[in-house]
């Protein structure tokens, strides 16, 4: 990488794009597109590396099933310093498979039936990219198990790191936290429950490789709030959360 490459300026264009569902072909409302960018930092020569996170982004699709996830740039590295990026997209419905990914760039992003002129139209964009002709298909989960592992995979897509980190991701994180409890309902006896709606300890799992007894990333929040409310410096989980559980 040369000189002039290291110094550059980080930009992601604004993409836009529509999520239907791959049997009927419907508009998906409420789907979530979320993830963040990043980069790893080192010498030009070589040597340690650093990775950072610069920014989250949580968007949600709307009756027509459009989203717009928006443009980033980060400012040029200082002389000497190499810097690489990679953003992390998912895009999560509950019900559905999560389509998780990690790029380069987030211009690398594209549906999975794109045509080939859409291709052709993006392939020189620097500022905004469009899809939203050739929409992204999200299938549906065939079984509670697939259900989970979809979960599971869409959490990768949130990073939490820094100071109130969450707080761009809270539709995200109350989506998967009453998706784990709806699973949880739909799979596991009442009688093996606990007063919060996760398995009790010592009751046998209902399907293979499944986690039910760590808490969602919601309640654990409320935990740590209600631990020492007045210490707390971000949004409280309480008003963003609360009320709006199962």
């Amino acid at each position: 990488m040369g000189a002039g490459a290291s110094t550059a300026a980080i930009v992601e264009p604004t993409v836009s794009g529509k999520i239907i569902d791959a049997t009927t072909k419907a508009p998906i409302s409420g789907a979530l597109v979320y993830g963040y960018y990043a980069t790893a930092a080192g010498s030009l020569g070589g040597g340690h590396v650093t990775a950072e996170q610069l920014r989250s982004f949580a968007v949600t699709t709307n009756e027509t099933g459009l989203f717009i996830v928006p443009g980033w740039q980060q400012a040029k590295a200082p002389p000497g310093v190499r810097r690489d990026r990679f953003p992390v997209i998912a895009v999560f419905k509950p019900g559905y498979r999560t389509d998780l990914r990690g790029l380069q760039t987030i211009a690398q992003w594209y549906p999975t039936n794109a045509r080939a002129d859409a291709f052709s139209r993006n392939a020189g964009a620097h500022e905004r990219i469009d899809w939203t002709d050739a929409p992204h298909e999200l299938a549906l989960a065939s079984s509670e198990l697939e259900r989970y592992q979809s979960l599971r995979a869409a959490s990768m897509g949130v990073s939490m790191l820094g100071d109130c980190g969450w707080e761009s991701y809270a539709p995200v994180l109350r989506a998967l936290h009453e998706e784990l409890l709806g699973i949880i309902r739909r799979t596991v006896p009442e009688t093996d429950r606990d007063a919060d709606g996760y398995l009790r300890s010592g009751r046998p799992h209902p399907m293979p490789f499944v986690d039910f007894l760590t808490r969602s990333a919601v309640d654990r929040l409320l935990q740590q709030y209600r631990q020492d409310p007045a210490a707390w410096k971000c949004a409280s989980p309480v008003q963003v959360f609360v009320g709006r559980r199962p």
